[in-house]
């Protein structure tokens, strides 16, 4: 058999390797960088008072933080949150980590960026506990602030 022709199956061996999904298991989600299970995930609200960029530092579950969410009337109870509670225990509001994993969404369910997030909103969020940080998985506008 001629060169070319090896070269052209090799070639084609490669494409098909390439588009084979080998994602089988349905009932985990994954995003960028982590796994997780939908029984990982904890939903809470609360009303926005700053978004802040951050450098990317690393989270423990290996996730870089893109920007802080800060929260008023935002609690976490029981024994998942005792870390993150020590943490904030003599702070007036509440921080969560927006990664890469991290989707947003206006109140029409249109996906936005964190920028558009506006003080003042409230917001509904899915969160998983990274030790003593709290990594948003979802976020959702769920009232715009009032002009």
């Amino acid at each position: 058999m001629p060169k070319h022709k090896y070269m052209l199956i090799l070639l084609l061996v490669f494409l098909i390797i390439g588009c084979t999904n080998t994602n089988t298991n349905t009932n985990t989600n994954t995003n960028t960088n982590i796994t997780y299970e939908e029984d990982e995930l904890y939903l809470f609200s609360g009303e926005v008072f700053g978004v802040t960029p951050q450098d990317g530092y690393v989270l423990p579950n290996k996730s870089k933080s893109r920007y802080t969410l800060s929260l008023h009337k935002f609690y976490p109870e029981g024994e998942d949150f005792d870390e993150y509670n020590r943490r904030f225990r003599n702070v007036v509001g509440r921080g969560i980590d927006i990664t890469d994993n991290t989707k947003i969404y206006d109140e029409n369910d249109s996906e936005i960026a964190t920028t558009d997030i506006e003080i003042g909103s409230t917001v509904e969020f899915k969160v998983i506990v990274a030790d003593e940080f709290l990594e948003a998985i979802e976020i959702k506008v769920i009232e715009k602030a009032a002009e």
